[in-house]
């Protein structure tokens, strides 16, 4: 019985102790459910085909950062009512690289043939959906 005892204790503390956690439950520690990280790849396939859902899932006003001949970089930034919407797998001639920079940030490469045509989309995952937050344009 004293041996049944000792053995209970033990559980309940290597468990309280060890990792008893709502995210191990699929909640966060309020007790809302846990928004799984949503796939890089799925996400991209969509931005570029739904407008409704590209407007959604680019933080405004976006970001834009302009790489002259000299090395010198303007920004400037675009509202919603003045971006247009963009289906990269429509264009012609286009080069489209990809970069996991880190567990949260993705860059996808833009380069259109021979035209000097580049841009860098940087993409930053925020409550565990991706968002663009800034464009980087290197075009010559």
């Amino acid at each position: 019985m004293v041996k049944n005892i000792y053995c209970t204790t033990a559980l309940l503390i290597i468990l309280v102790a060890g990792g008893l956690r709502a995210s191990n439950f699929g909640l966060t520690d309020l007790g809302q459910a846990v928004t799984p990280v949503e796939s890089f790849n799925e996400f991209f396939q969509r931005f570029n085909k739904d407008k409704a859902f590209q407007y959604s899932r680019i933080t405004f006003p976006l970001k834009n950062i302009y790489d002259d001949e000299n090395g010198r970089y303007t920004t400037k930034y675009t509202a919603k009512k003045n971006h247009k919407y963009a289906d990269l797998s429509k264009i012609k001639h286009v080069i489209i690289t990809r970069k996991q920079v880190s567990k949260g940030r993705v860059v996808v490469k833009i380069q259109i043939g021979d035209a000097g045509i580049y841009v860098e989309y940087d993409f930053m995952l925020r409550a565990n959906k991706w968002y663009l937050e800034r464009t980087v344009d290197r075009s010559t």
